[in-house]
């Protein structure tokens, strides 16, 4: 009897802890629902703000390029003067300050050969009346060097072959050439047809390269560079201080972004899949015990606020942007 009793007890208080939490989760339901409701209301609410607003990179952390065109005119600091485009008339005009003697490559000179009264024979080295600099770039047809190894037999009958020394390129290409084509590429992101195309119309037909030679020259660049790029990036990891900033930096078809570190004697660059912490730790080392200067990016929050600054240019826009809602603390400011 007592193990029914215990039973029948232990069944109720199952039956009661179980309508308590079918209450509880409708109401959580219900909160849910309201919440969301709340979200929308509010989403709904910040894009009419948005358009009332104008919400543009002059007022909040969104970047210049996703401006409309519209709205790129409120990025001028400057009002419109009413004049035409173009130099002004009655406006001074500025030229290029003259190269010294020193640095000029070479002299043409014109000197009268007849008189223009009597028109006898002039004699003697003249008197400079004008000297007009030109700059030019030179015909620079690409060259070929064939480097030719022998070998010569010596009388004892033994016959040895010439190595070729160590400052012979063992491609194709020149160190000049691979550095013009590996800047195309990689600095100025030109594709390789472009570069290969590029090359052929300022150094002529014996500059052409296949495409796969530039891809391998860009490898042979880029292990060239480490030991420089180690340096840079040492350096910035060892600064008091540095601007860190990231950049949208598409690779092959997939996102990536160019993160770059700034300090007063070196800048470096670093490019990466990804924009949060640890991206910013690859770039800056896990242990940086300088101030960094970013803007309000959450890949920085980890950084100690004693030694974070922000970015004076966002914060007026922040100021900007509470202005326009009519904060008077921020026209004040």
């Amino acid at each position: 009897m007592a193990e029914e009793k215990d039973l029948r007890e232990e069944n109720e208080a199952l039956k009661r802890e179980n309508a308590e939490l079918k209450r509880e989760n409708a109401q959580l339901k219900a909160r849910v629902s309201e919440l969301e409701a709340r979200i929308r209301d509010l989403e709904a609410a910040v894009r009419k703000l948005g358009k009332a607003l104008r919400i543009n990179s002059t007022n909040s952390s969104m970047p210049p390029s996703s401006d409309m065109p519209r709205n790129r005119a409120l990025r001028r600091t400057s009002s419109p003067t009413g004049r035409k485009r173009g130099g002004q008339v009655g406006h001074e005009g500025v030229t290029r300050k003259p190269f010294p003697a020193e640095e000029v490559d070479r002299i043409i000179k014109f000197l009268p050969e007849q008189c223009t009264g009597c028109q006898a024979k002039l004699r003697g080295e003249g008197i400079l009346v004008e000297a007009h600099q030109v700059v030019e770039v030179p015909v620079a047809p690409a060259e070929v060097s064939e480097y030719r190894r022998y070998e010569r037999t010596c009388a004892c009958g033994k016959t040895t072959t010439a190595e070729f020394p160590s400052e012979v390129p063992s491609v194709c290409v020149g160190p000049r050439l691979q550095a013009v084509l590996a800047t195309l590429a990689g600095r100025y992101r030109l594709s390789r047809r472009e570069t290969q195309e590029i090359a052929v119309s300022l150094y002529g037909r014996k500059a052409e390269v296949a495409l796969g030679t530039i891809s391998a020259l860009e490898r042979r660049t880029s292990e060239a560079l480490n030991p420089a790029y180690d340096e840079a990036i040492e350096g910035v990891r060892q600064s008091e201080s540095a601007g860190v900033d990231e950049t949208g930096w598409p690779e092959a078809k997939g996102k990536g972004w160019l993160w770059a570190a700034v300090t007063d004697a070196s800048s470096a660059f670093h490019i990466d899949r990804n924009r949060n912490a640890a991206a910013f730790h690859r770039l800056m080392g896990p242990k940086y015990r300088g101030t960094i200067g970013t803007d309000r990016w959450s890949s920085y929050h980890g950084h100690p606020n004693t030694r974070r600054e922000i970015c004076w240019a966002h914060l007026r826009r922040d100021f900007n942007g509470l202005r326009e809602l009519g904060h008077k603390g921020a026209s004040r400011i």
